[in-house]
């Protein structure tokens, strides 16, 4: 089993404490959409953000991610295969400028 680190930043608008789940669970759905993983607990979302009631400031995010999986995947092609879930949470949830870094 390959564990794949990478690090996942984007700008938000306001920080509230449902957006951490919410992302999870988006990038969770489009991994088993794409046969990366077979279990929830494949994938896992890291973040020591602090939560404050933030008004009127773009934030830039970055949470540490990892995934274990039998796929052979590239950090480089994580950006295209999470494009759906990435899609989704801008439109539902404003979040938005989304990017797979491996640091």
């Amino acid at each position: 089993m390959n564990i794949i680190e990478f690090y996942l930043a984007f700008k938000l608008k306001e920080v509230e404490e449902y957006h951490l789940p919410t992302i999870a669970n988006e990038l969770r759905t489009c991994l088993f959409d794409q046969k990366v993983i077979e279990s929830g607990s494949q994938f896992k979302i890291y973040t020591d953000v602090e939560v404050y009631p933030l008004k009127k400031r773009v934030l830039n995010v970055q949470f540490l991610c990892k995934i274990k999986t039998d796929a052979v995947v590239e950090i480089e092609s994580l950006q295209k295969i999470l494009q759906p879930a990435f899609k989704n949470l801008k439109d539902k949830k404003g979040l938005d400028e989304f990017k797979v870094k491996s640091n």
